[in-house]
């Protein structure tokens, strides 16, 4: 759950791209396995399929 809310954290003050808006997206879940080498995190997107593809792709664009 911590990783949940740091997550959101770092979405919500540090990315800095037009195409995210993070009022329109939500960290929904993460998996992290015990060695804590990475982490999968389900996110959810508000509005329209066009908007929900513009957010991940900006996403995508700024965590590699």
């Amino acid at each position: 759950m911590e990783v949940q809310r740091e997550l959101s954290e770092i979405i919500r003050s540090e990315i800095q791209d037009p195409s995210v808006s993070a009022a329109m997206l939500s960290v929904v879940s993460v998996e992290v396995p015990p060695d804590l080498k990475y982490c999968k995190a389900y996110v959810r997107v508000l509005g329209s399929e066009w908007a929900d593809r513009e957010e991940l792709a900006g996403l995508t664009r700024r965590v590699g």
